[in-house]
């Protein structure tokens, strides 16, 4: 099944992705096991392949067995694994155990903590659906689909910390909703558009058809998370078809906070807005002035820079409707999704503010 030469890991991965969980012939499957065996043991497999070899070995080894062996030696492999299974694995069981055994093995990490919380709330029959990570623009279908949400990422590519495959699963399927999911590959926070739709103009108008197209059918809303939100909340007001956003932490002004350490990013955006590289947008104004109805935001009740950006649009405009939550971490994804409170408002339910325990309301 593979040579006996060293031979590029380029061929044996996709091999390996395409047959673990191709029908269930056990001679086939221990063929394979044994032929991915021979590759660690020759040595000439990089780290990085080896990695993954490792965890294809523990996939193949749990379908013959229903037993699980660990496939990572410290908490890096660990991560290159979960995201490798996260986008390859079509099995939601294998999931489960996976980020369940990373959580429990490494306690420090936060990363697979909110990730357990996350596949625990999946439904059983939650579809395995890929996404192209190649395309800045790309489309999950839900049969019957009532509603259509646009996924702006942050600058990681991702919901706040989750695979936006992830909240598919755990929330806009659910949600009965398709998935557009943009992102923003010269990490401007959507200031500069779309790679594939041009610049910032060009992109809104591109956006705007292609929400006209959804709209047919479909309600469509506008889902931010981190710098997603800021596009989100910048491209909306623009578009007449959106009537609701729901933001998930993230900035709504570039002038606050900037001395903050982690938010530099923003700082360098800034001036570049300045120096007039970059348009210059009032979010405030933007939506008081727009056809927006409502606003979502979930936050960081104990994060104060995220807060305070919430805030700064809360006293800016009438719609927006704060849910706060109980933590200073950035990432609140996980805990919305847990207690069922986003998918209630993706679906449309009116939800009342959501305080800490002793501040106002």
């Amino acid at each position: 099944m593979f040579s006996r030469g060293p031979g590029p890991w380029k061929s044996l991965l996709p091999k390996a992705r395409n047959r673990v969980w191709e029908g269930h012939n056990r001679k086939a499957l221990t063929r394979l096991s044994a032929g991915i065996q021979e590759k660690i043991d020759s040595g000439d497999l990089p780290l990085r392949a080896a990695v993954f070899a490792r965890l294809y070995l523990s996939m193949i080894h749990w379908r013959l067995t229903g037993e699980f062996n660990t496939p990572a030696k410290n908490v890096t492999e660990a991560r290159l694994q979960f995201w490798e299974t996260e986008h390859h694995c079509p099995v939601l069981g294998y999931q489960k155990i996976l980020v369940d055994h990373f959580a429990e093995r490494f306690p420090n990490n936060p990363g697979f903590r909110r990730h357990r919380v996350v596949f625990n709330a999946m439904p059983d029959d939650a579809a395995h659906v890929r996404e192209d990570r190649s395309e800045d623009v790309c489309t999950i279908l839900t049969p019957g689909a009532d509603k259509t949400i646009f996924g702006f990422s942050g600058l990681g590519n991702n919901c706040l910390g989750i695979g936006w495959t992830m909240f598919y699963r755990a929330a806009a399927q659910p949600a009965n909703a398709n998935l557009v999911i943009l992102k923003d590959p010269y990490r401007k926070l959507y200031l500069n558009g779309l790679g594939s739709m041009g610049d910032r103009d060009a992109t809104i108008n591109a956006l705007r058809k292609l929400v006209q197209k959804h709209a047919r059918n479909t309600e469509v809303l506008f889902v931010g998370g981190s710098g997603g939100t800021f596009g989100a909340l910048h491209i909306a007001p623009l578009i007449t078809e959106v009537k609701r956003v729901v933001a998930l932490s993230g900035p709504t002004s570039l002038e606050i906070g900037g001395e903050n350490e982690d938010k530099q990013v923003y700082d360098k955006i800034w001036k570049e807005i300045n120096e007039n590289s970059l348009p210059y947008v009032d979010i405030v104004k933007l939506v008081k002035d727009s056809h927006l109805q409502r606003i979502d935001f979930f936050v960081a009740g104990r994060n104060e820079f995220d807060k305070a950006q919430m805030t700064h649009l809360h006293e800016g405009v009438d719609i927006l409707v704060p849910h706060l939550y109980d933590t200073a971490h950035h990432s609140v994804t996980d805990l919305c999704i847990e207690d069922r409170r986003l998918i209630k408002v993706l679906m449309g339910e009116a939800l009342p503010a959501k305080q800490l325990q002793g501040s106002a309301a």
